[in-house]
């Protein structure tokens, strides 16, 4: 299960289609805050019994959802791994080139976990 919010959820879909994998569910999250953690912690339960779970945002890993969340997933209720760009000091590298090249390298990742 590929959890995400945002922008990136059409990159994955994209690649998700062009490759037919079915075997990957994306999950778009619309609202992080108050973070609906019943409706999540039911999913895990039920639909996606079994499956592992990883966040993936654009972003880095220190900006962005993926610290908020977390912060308020307890591992004990949902196992989630995170997929970021690297920590860094600004949002963007500032290249377009080097971004696509990252944007992509990040949603492939995403599809080999």
């Amino acid at each position: 299960v590929l959890l995400c919010s945002g922008k990136i959820y059409y990159d994955l879909l994209e690649y998700k289609t062009s490759h037919n994998r079915q075997d990957i569910a994306l999950l778009r999250l619309e609202q992080i805050h108050p973070l609906p953690i019943n409706q999540l912690k039911d999913m895990y339960q039920t639909k996606y019994k079994g499956a592992q779970w990883v966040w993936v945002q654009e972003e880095p890993r220190n900006m962005g959802a993926a610290s908020f969340l977390k912060m308020n997933i307890d591992d004990q209720v949902i196992k989630m791994g995170y997929l970021t760009r690297m920590a860094s000091a600004s949002t963007a590298t500032g290249y377009s080139k080097k971004h696509a090249e990252e944007q992509k390298a990040l949603v492939e990742g995403a599809f080999r976990i």
